[in-house]
């Protein structure tokens, strides 16, 4: 959720502002490479893709229809790091953070121009708004449960390797 004041001066109107509010579901599909640690620390990094599901905005307190102002497909990269927290020898419980940034821009090409974008900024000592590129920067908690079917064993001559289940 994005939310923005917006506070501006003109001669006519006088001084005011309103808030923004833009709300946006997106689902984030991560690749990642990650290291194990031995005493149970991971760290993980890699790109990501967030396909756009819905968006909508509030101006002034009016919904207004900001859906087609967003990209609809955005790519970043993420890192994230945690430790095995544990419950037994099947199911394991891992706590970590995930930060992420958004590479590309997040509003479209054909709305970056257009005066009542989505995002705007005010210059200092002027009353006029400008075009700021947005790239969103998010923090996770990260939860995961895992559940272990079994594991690979390997003789001591080191000749074949088994995967024995539980």
């Amino acid at each position: 959720m994005f939310s923005d004041k917006v506070s501006f001066s003109d001669s006519a109107l006088g001084t005011f502002s309103y808030t923004n509010t833009i709300t946006r579901k997106s689902l984030d599909i991560p690749l990642t490479y990650r290291s194990n640690g031995d005493d149970g620390s991971y760290f993980e990094i890699g790109p990501f893709v967030s396909i756009s599901q819905s968006t909508e905005g509030k101006s002034v307190g009016a919904s207004v229809d900001v859906s087609k102002s967003f990209a609809s497909m955005n790519y970043g990269a993420i890192m994230g790091f945690g430790q095995y927290v544990g419950i037994n020898d099947k199911f394991g419980f891992m706590l970590g953070l995930r930060f992420g940034y958004t590479i590309n821009d997040v509003i479209e090409a054909s709305d970056r121009g257009k005066t009542g974008s989505p995002i705007y900024t005010q210059k200092k000592d002027v009353d006029k708004f400008k075009y700021e590129q947005s790239h969103p920067l998010f923090a996770l908690v990260v939860m995961e449960f895992n559940f272990d079917l079994g594991y690979t064993v390997s003789a001591k001559c080191g000749k074949s390797t088994k995967f024995l289940l539980f």
